[in-house]
This record gives structure tokens, C-alpha cells and sequence, in this order.
């Protein structure tokens, strides 16, 4: 009775994990072997090995019984997990960083690096496609290979990209409106910013003002009768650590998070200070605190009070963001209080360099753990890219979207997709990533956008081939969306 409760669990298994195998390709060493011993060495013998008992023990015709069930329950493991496959879940690899840092590439190339994850394959027959999912598609040059990339532009809209954030707008004649993330979207994009932000690495006016305490560093201002400052010393800008693709670029969409804690005569100020305006966190004595945006341009000031931001003298993490427009402060895991700091397009706004400093008066404040990351920043692409020069605006199709990279100076998205087109004398036309284009001798060789090699002699076309932007993804050729990363381990982690 055992070993017939144990046969099916043993028999679906070994049918799943040989059907995830192909997503496993590349995979060396005590990877490959430990995923070798379970899906061949341990689930395989296991299954038939009890088989062959219940073979044995049994007689007469239930021998064509068990045999029977072993074929049924093997031909059921494999439907089960191809019609998963199919249909529900597919695991993919990702090789490139074109998605750092939210998936991570294989480094320098090496097969066994880089995250795999799951997509959920029957996200866009159960719901629309939204702005920021992370989705895997068929590339359009291409169909013969997958890209994941994140959702910018939908369909039926004018997109535009400024200063790293994303405006869009329905009416052709209607203002240009700054597209926001949902929290949990922006809570997992949020990119570490190198170097480190150790806040001994930062610059303490007056210096002698800090000193290290444990793990922590105290800031003692209570003898001082101008404000302590301590602030960021480095140039923040939108690089991840090793990559390249042209001068960095400013970013003011920041999030300062710390550990604080206070005393009841401390004054504290966390500021964010950028193109286009100031966030502030400021804790009165007492541990009363309230968030302000505070604009340059026209000189308004926007504050909140909130009972959710109040500090009792023991430590807690707090955290000042910046993004999309929006000011949000936080402490611990409570709700958010936001601020509304910016929506409108401004085509005269120029970058300049963001700080970030704190300030701290009339009392002595601890601070541990202090953590500096930036948001996403979107690049035009530079010559070349559908969405140069600068402020040029695309205007999605109905069922297409509009697809870009998080690691924008190293992502080959939409802004960068070019195809030759090739017509041929006898009416045909082929079309190819301009990648996928060879010139060998008197003819082209292509790789078309069906994946199928091609020969195209110069005398079978009727001109020479024309160069075109291919920017969006038909809604036909969506795979799905990103629905979690489940290697390795220590990255593992459900998405919005």
C-alpha cells in the first residue's frame, strides 16, 4: 500500500523536473550534477524500482494492472507538466543584464550564471497588459528567441522619455502627464548606489561632531549652536556597478533609508535635493515628524503631518523617497505618507546634480545601517534610436507596446531595434534584424524575423535594402509576465 501511494508522487516528479530541464541549460558543476542525481539517479530508479516490486509481489493479472499504471502514470506526469508549461508556467533563463539590477545576467558570459525564473504564461488571458510589468516576448526581429524587458508604453499612446522617467498622453494635442509605479513595483526596482554609502564615508561638518559607536555612528549636536550636516560626498548618477554605454547621467529619483534613533531633544532633518525641487523628513523634539516637497521654480512648499511618522526615542528604520513625481516617507513597515511633488512635462527642465544630506540639531541622534539607492533611469538611446534627437515622442499602435530595459546604457530594447528590409524581385519581402545581416561576397546572408537562415543573391532584389525602426512588440507575440525569480536561492523572490 506504501509503495502505491509513493508511485504517483515518485512517477509526476520525475516527469516535472524533466520537463524544467531545458531551462536549466548551461547549468555546470555541483548545479548540474545535483539536478542530474535528482531528476536521473534518484527520481527515475525510484519510480521504476517500484515498480518492479510491485511486480514482482503481486501475481497473475495484477501484473498487467501495475504495469498498466505505471505507463498511465508516467503518460500523466508528462501531460501535467507540459500542459503547465504550455500553458500556465515556463521557466526561462536570462544570459544578458540588459534587466539589472532587477534580473540578473550571467557574468562575462559564463552559462551558468544569470537568474532563471518562472512566467506566468496565462497572466495576459486573465488580465490587460500593464505599464511596468516585467514580461517575456517573442523578439519582433527575431521570433525564434525570447526577450524579457519591462512595459513602458501601451498601446494607442504617445510615449516620451525625460531626464530617466516616462511621461505619455492619449491625445495627440493634450499635455504630456509623468507615468508613476505602483509602490510595490518601485519597492523592487530600487538600485543600490555605488560606492558604498558606509556613512563613515560620509562628510560631518563640523567632523568632530560624529563618532562611531558599536555598529552605529552618533551625531552629537547637543553642544553646538549651528546645525551638525552630514552629507553624501559622491556624484550620484544612473550606473550600476560595471557597466558602460556612454557619460553617466544625474538622477535625483533617490531613497534615503536609515536606522535612527534620537533623544527627546533632538532635531532631525533627512533632505533629497534635486533638479527639480527639495524633499525633506524632518523629526521635531519630542519625535513628531512631517514631510515636505518644496518646489524652486514656483516657490510652494507642500508639507504633511502625519501620526505615522513619529519616532519614541528607540530605533527604527526610516526611509525618504523620491520618484515619478512623488515623495514618500516611511517608518518601518507602516503606510507610506506621500506628497505630490511633480506631474507636468517641462521641456526646458535641465539635469544637474543631486544631494543628499542630513541634518541634525540641538540633541544627539544614532544612526546605523544607512542605505542610498536611485530609481530607474530611461535613456533616449543616443543617434540612431527611434526616440532621438531628445523629446522626440512615439506613438504606440493599437495592440503593440512599447518595451525598455532597466539597465538602460546597456539594454538593446525598443529605442534600439533597427531591421533591414529586403524586397525581392518575385514579390517576396524579407525582413531582418540588422544584426542578423551579412554581406558575403555578392549576396546577403540573413537570419529573417521567423529565425530562418536566408541566401539572398543581389541580383534576386530589387533595390538595396532600406534600414527602418521596428520599436514595439505586437500583443501577439507576449509569452507572459514575470512571475517570480526561483534561482539562485539567495534571489529568490515573487514580482508585482
Amino acid at each position: 500500500m506504501t509503495l502505491l501511494l509513493l508511485l504517483p508522487i515518485l512517477g509526476l516528479t520525475w516527469a516535472v523536473a524533466s520537463a524544467a530541464r531545458p531551462a536549466l541549460r548551461g547549468l555546470v558543476g555541483w548545479k548540474a550534477l545535483a539536478f542530474l542525481l535528482l531528476s536521473e539517479v534518484v527520481l527515475m530508479p525510484a519510480f521504476w524500482l517500484a515498480i518492479l516490486v510491485l511486480f514482482v509481489r503481486r501475481r497473475g493479472t495484477d501484473r498487467l494492472r501495475v504495469v498498466a499504471l505505471a505507463l498511465a502514470l508516467t503518460c500523466g506526469g508528462y501531460a501535467v507538466a507540459l500542459t503547465v508549461r504550455c500553458f500556465f508556467l515556463e521557466a526561462f533563463h536570462i544570459p544578458t543584464g540588459s534587466m539589472m539590477p532587477t534580473l540578473m545576467g550571467a557574468p562575462f558570459g559564463d552559462p551558468a550564471g544569470g537568474d532563471r525564473i518562472l512566467v506566468d504564461k496565462s497572466a495576459y488571458v486573465r488580465g490587460p497588459v500593464r505599464r511596468w510589468d516585467v514580461a517575456v516576448f517573442r523578439y519582433p526581429l527575431d521570433r525564434s528567441r525570447s526577450f524579457v524587458k519591462r512595459v513602458v508604453g501601451l498601446a494607442g499612446e504617445e510615449v516620451l522619455l525625460k531626464l530617466g522617467d516616462v511621461y505619455s498622453r492619449i491625445d495627440p494635442n493634450g499635455p504630456f502627464t509623468l507615468a508613476r509605479k505602483p509602490h510595490d513595483v518601485q519597492e523592487s526596482v530600487w538600485a543600490p548606489i555605488a560606492p558604498s554609502a558606509a556613512f563613515t564615508t560620509w562628510v560631518f561638518t563640523p567632523p568632530e561632531a560624529a563618532r562611531t559607536e558599536g555598529e552605529g555612528t552618533v551625531v552629537d549636536a547637543s553642544g553646538s549652536v549651528v546645525p551638525v550636516f552630514c552629507r553624501y560626498p559622491y556624484r550620484i548618477t544612473d550606473r550600476v556597478g560595471g557597466t558602460s554605454g556612454g557619460p553617466p547621467e544625474d538622477v535625483f529619483d533617490l531613497r534615503l533609508r536609515v536606522c535612527l534613533s534620537l533623544d527627546r531633544l533632538a532635531e532631525v532633518k533627512l533632505r533629497i535635493i534635486g533638479v527639480s525641487g527639495t524633499a525633506e523628513l524632518a523629526f521635531a523634539p519630542g519625535g513628531d515628524g512631517s514631510v515636505t516637497w518644496t518646489s524652486p521654480s514656483s516657490e510652494v512648499s507642500t508639507r504633511v503631518d502625519s501620526p505615522n511618522l513619529h519616532l519614541d526615542g528607540a530605533p527604527h528604520v526610516v526611509s525618504l523617497a523620491t520618484y515619478d513625481g512623488v515623495v514618500e516617507a516611511a517608518i518601518d513597515a507602516g503606510a507610506p505618507v506621500e506628497v505630490l511633488g511633480r506631474s507636468e512635462f517641462n521641456p526646458q527642465a535641465a539635469s544637474r546634480a543631486s544631494n543628499v544630506e542630513i541634518e541634525v540639531s540641538g540633541g544627539k541622534a544614532t544612526f546605523a545601517g544607512v542605505g542610498l539607492h536611485r530609481d530607474l533611469y530611461y535613456l533616449d538611446g543616443g543617434p540612431g534610436s527611434a526616440l532621438c534627437p531628445e523629446g522626440t515622442a512615439l506613438r504606440v499602435p493599437d495592440h503593440a507596446f512599447f518595451f525598455l530595459g532597466d539597465n538602460s546604457p546597456n539594454a538593446k530594447d525598443g529605442r534600439l531595434w533597427r531591421r533591414k528590409v529586403f524586397r525581392m524581385r518575385d514579390g517576396r519581402v524579407i525582413r531582418a534584424d540588422t544584426s542578423n545581416v551579412h554581406l558575403e561576397g555578392d549576396a546577403f546572408v540573413v537570419r529573417d524575423e521567423w529565425g530562418i537562415e536566408r541566401v539572398l543573391p543581389r541580383s534576386e532584389l530589387t533595390g538595396p535594402p532600406q534600414s527602418e525602426a521596428c520599436p514595439f512588440v505586437d500583443e501577439d507575440l507576449l509569452r507572459g509576465r514575470l512571475w517570480c525569480i526561483w534561482w539562485p536561492f539567495d534571489r529568490a523572490r515573487r514580482f508585482p
